[in-house]
């Protein structure tokens, strides 16, 4: 009997998907891109790691979008506001508007909730900050690079914070610097809390001091790290809508569209809460990121339901400007967001989208 392709690859897929969790859900970053990729997951108790820099390689990190590093610059992390478990598929999906001061239809969907006072419905849609990192375990795993994905309010801000109190000259401890930066010590302690109703357990972080570290870097780590700002999904305007609201069926056929009645109502997005993974390490520790609730009382002061402006009539007939403006030779203003390769990089584009809202009233 001939062998079958189709159960070839079904074996190769099973075992590609062998270490994914009941959980594993669309991430923010590719990480397939990254060859024998390894996750850092800190032990209750002492912890000793080494923060590797890395080369930033595309104009997509957000410090290149505000001007403060450009690309072939090194950086420690990468700091994203992230959206979680959005849309039947549960995504994460980096947010435009915190990240690249672009609309957002998850935050835009969020801040209805709260003027229609469903609070709980709002605080599911919130981008919460995320920290990447480049990390050697010196205890543990000396030779080697791992990836740390987590929660900037359980991590980095109280690093940030210990670095700047235990400088002797009022600055801040370098312990990023490849021939004269620090080790990181801190320990790992587990706590339980209710966040949506669900009781979640995850790791604090405390105790952090810093150490010389047991043996110098090299260029050869920055070398070997992983440029996080490569490993980005970003998604359009559209893309993150879809994923928010879901597919819709298209299965109907013409007749029945026609025999049914026009339905002027939108499909309501899920928010269903996540249930926690079986395997943390390669999932974005998605519960140390949902356990970020100090700042969820600053964002309700935030985004307290606002007066209900007059809708704006959709302006109709707006004769298009033609291609002349559009550096990519795209209708401006019409073609806004179409084409997300171009768009994304346009110096015209907020003037093109203030051009796309007086035509579609959106």
């Amino acid at each position: 009997m001939k062998k079958s392709n189709s159960l070839k690859d079904r074996l190769k897929k099973s075992y590609e998907s062998k270490d994914r969790g009941a959980g594993t859900r669309p991430s923010a970053m590719n990480w397939k891109l990254v060859e024998d990729i390894k996750f850092y997951k800190p032990k209750e108790g002492k912890n000793k790691i080494d923060i590797i820099p890395y080369e930033i390689k595309t104009k997509n990190d957000p410090l290149v979008k505000t001007g403060d590093a450009k690309v072939g610059d090194q950086s420690y992390m990468l700091d994203l506001w992230i959206h979680s478990n959005i849309g039947p598929t549960q995504a994460q999906i980096i947010c435009n508007k915190e990240n690249f001061n672009k609309p957002c239809p998850i935050c835009e969907q969020r801040q209805q909730f709260y003027n229609d006072g469903k609070k709980d419905e709002a605080s599911a849609l919130k981008a919460k900050r995320q920290c990447f990192y480049n990390v050697r375990d010196v205890k543990n795993n000396p030779d080697e690079i791992q990836i740390w994905p987590v929660s900037h309010f359980l991590f980095e801000k109280e690093l940030i914070e210990e670095a700047k109190a235990s400088a002797d000259d009022g600055g801040i401890v370098d312990f990023v610097d490849i021939d004269d930066g620090k080790s990181i010590n801190f320990r790992a302690a587990e706590t339980e809390s209710v966040i949506n109703g669900k009781s979640v357990k995850f790791l604090e972080y405390k105790s952090f001091s810093f150490s010389d570290r047991d043996e110098p870097l090299n260029e050869k780590w920055v070398k070997k790290a992983v440029s996080f700002d490569e490993l980005m999904i970003l998604n359009t305007y559209d893309e993150a809508k879809k994923i928010l609201f879901g597919d819709e069926d298209e299965t109907d056929s013409d007749d029945e569209e026609d025999e049914k009645p026009v339905k002027d109502k939108a499909k309501k997005p899920v928010v269903d809460d996540d249930e926690e993974d079986e395997d943390a390490d390669n999932d974005s520790d998605d519960d140390e990121e949902d356990s970020d609730e100090s700042d969820e009382d600053e964002d309700e002061e935030e985004e307290k339901p606002s007066p209900k402006a007059k809708a704006k009539p959709i302006a109709k007939d707006i004769p298009a400007k033609g291609s002349s403006k559009c550096p990519n030779k795209h209708v401006f203003g019409k073609d806004c967001d179409k084409f997300p390769k171009d768009c994304d990089e346009c110096e015209e584009w907020a003037d093109c989208k203030k051009d796309n809202k007086k035509r579609t009233g959106k």
